[in-house]
């Protein structure tokens, strides 16, 4: 039933964000030492620093996940198709992390200058924030999840249609309807408390 269901999402929940803690404190710590490397150049060495520093760990990562998997399927290294997967992978990666956060936040995270924006979080009730926070992080992971996992398909020369891939692709996206949920509900609390904190400045 519904509830039985709902139920066992929120119960495995924690074990996928769990899982995905050390590749954002990874990606966060690359971003903050990228932008201090890059702040001589202006905003703009900085920005381009963070983002470098962000995305490094995730090809890293990406490229060894790539390469055991071939491992896994009999073959022989291929270190550029592994890492044309791998520089996908991070930058979508990237991409997913960074919409259900919102620019202060991001900017906040990585050491970087906040811009101006408006405060209309704030006037948000709790509950409208989390259900919207929830949505963000579900529509921007679900399909960055199922792309990752067609890539590592892909860079290890498996077929991408057949059974075997759509069963891959549907775990994917339930770990990440999972975990997007759950980033994406703290993340725009986060940036709720934050829009309330500068309002009573």
């Amino acid at each position: 039933g519904l509830l039985p269901a709902a139920g066992e999402v929120l119960r495995q929940a924690p074990h996928f964000i769990t899982e995905q803690a050390p590749q954002l404190g990874e990606m966060f710590a690359g971003g903050r030492l990228g932008a201090i490397a890059g702040a001589p150049a202006g905003p703009v060495g900085a920005g381009v620093g963070a983002i470098a520093g962000a995305v490094a760990p995730l090809i890293l990562q990406a490229y060894g996940t790539g390469a055991e998997r071939r491992e896994l399927e009999g073959l022989e290294p291929d270190v550029l198709k592994t890492g044309a997967a791998a520089v996908a992978t991070a930058g979508t990666e990237f991409a997913a992390t960074m919409i259900p956060l919102g620019g202060k936040l991001v900017s906040r995270m990585l050491g970087l200058p906040e811009r101006a924006l408006g405060g209309k979080l704030a006037e948000e009730s709790m509950k409208k924030a989390l259900a919207k926070g929830a949505a963000v992080g579900v529509a921007a992971e679900v399909p960055e999840e199922a792309f990752q996992q067609m890539l590592e398909r892909w860079q290890a020369n498996l077929p991408l249609t057949n059974d075997a891939a759509l069963k891959e692709y549907a775990e994917a996206a339930y770990g990440a309807t999972l975990f997007g949920g759950a980033f994406g509900a703290g993340a725009r609390a986060v940036q709720r408390g934050q829009e309330i904190g500068r309002a009573h400045v």
